[in-house]
């Protein structure tokens, strides 16, 4: 697979699932065995059902999620992207939270292997 197929793996997977919701798709996009960790919070995530699990979680919290691709990069069976999580807490606390939509800066660098998404790195910052 050529970088530019990478890419649009990873494209597809963060626009189909993510940001659209289709959670029955999860499966064309990433491998059976798959593996993520994000190493800010050292959460770690092992398949599809990890997926789908993390995906309704996360969509739960921010009904209105939208992760932006800032940049992405790919050489080989890498893809690495800074990306900007958005979105509004569904059930804000006033002492906690800001009213309003906040964001969450990313970086990730996903591994393809016969054209799914095998592997995972990633390290964010806090949601602010």
């Amino acid at each position: 697979m050529t970088n530019e197929d990478n890419k649009k793996i990873v494209k597809n997977f963060i626009d189909r699932v993510w940001n659209k919701g289709f959670v029955d798709e999860i499966s064309n996009f990433i491998a059976p065995n798959y593996e993520g960790i994000d190493f800010a919070t050292a959460v770690h995530i092992n398949g599809v059902e990890g997926v789908r699990e993390i995906v309704k979680k996360l969509r739960l919290v921010y009904a209105d999620l939208l992760i932006e691709i800032d940049d992405m990069v790919a050489e080989g069976d890498k893809v690495a992207s800074r990306l900007t999580l958005r979105g509004t807490p569904v059930h804000q606390q006033a002492t906690t939270w800001e009213r309003g939509a906040l964001s969450n800066p990313k970086l990730i660098f996903h591994q393809i292997r016969k054209g799914k998404i095998a592997k995972a790195w990633s390290i964010s910052s806090t949601w602010r």
